[in-house]
C-alpha cells in the first residue's frame, strides 16, 4: 500500500472502531467496508512487466477509451481508471524522467471531451534513449488530486511504480 493511503485509512478505521465500541454495528460495518476500499484503491500490486527493447506498456490499470493523433502528429492513447481500479501508475518504459509539469485546472467528468485539456493534471515526459513518451495523469470529478513523487532527472525501470 502506498503512503498516501494512511491519511484516509487511519481515520476511517478509527471511526469504525469508535462506532463498533459504541454499539453501532451497522455504521461501524460501513466504515470497515470503506477502509477496505481505501486499502484497495491505494494498493500497489506486483505486475508481470513484459521485457523488450522499445516496448511501451500501459502506465495504469484502466480501459482504453480513445486512440487518436494529436495536432502535432503524436499518437495519443487515453485510458480511463474507474473508481474501482488501482490508481498507482508506472513508467511505460525504462527511462529517465525528463519533464514533470503540474497544471492546475478544473474537475470535469472524465467522459467530457474537454477534461483532458482543462482538468488538473501532471504532464510527464520520460526519455528511454531511443524513444520518448509523454503522458498525463488527469483528475476528474471523483478522483480530485494527482500526485507524483518522482522528480525530473530520476531514472527508473518499467516496474517501478509512482503515483
Amino acid at each position: 500500500m502506498i503512503r498516501d493511503a494512511y491519511r484516509f485509512l487511519v481515520p476511517t478505521l478509527a471511526l469504525g472502531i469508535l462506532f463498533a465500541a459504541a454499539g453501532f454495528k451497522y455504521i461501524a460495518f460501513l466504515f470497515f467496508i470503506l477502509a477496505l476500499f481505501i486499502g484497495y484503491f491505494f494498493s500497489n500490486p506486483s505486475r508481470r512487466i513484459p521485457v523488450g527493447k522499445n516496448l511501451i506498456v500501459s502506465p495504469a490499470d484502466g480501459k482504453v477509451v480513445k486512440i487518436s493523433r494529436s495536432e502535432s502528429g503524436d499518437h495519443c492513447i487515453s485510458l480511463f481508471l474507474n473508481i474501482l481500479k488501482v490508481h498507482v501508475n508506472r513508467s511505460p518504459i525504462s527511462s529517465k524522467l525528463k519533464l514533470l509539469q503540474y497544471k492546475h485546472g478544473r474537475f470535469k467528468a472524465a467522459f467530457n471531451e474537454q477534461a483532458s485539456q482543462v482538468n488538473e493534471q501532471n504532464i510527464i515526459t520520460v526519455d528511454g534513449g531511443d524513444i520518448q513518451v509523454t503522458f498525463k495523469q488527469i483528475v476528474e470529478r471523483i478522483a480530485r488530486r494527482v500526485v507524483c513523487w518522482k522528480e525530473a532527472g530520476i531514472c527508473w525501470k518499467k516496474e517501478i511504480s509512482w503515483v
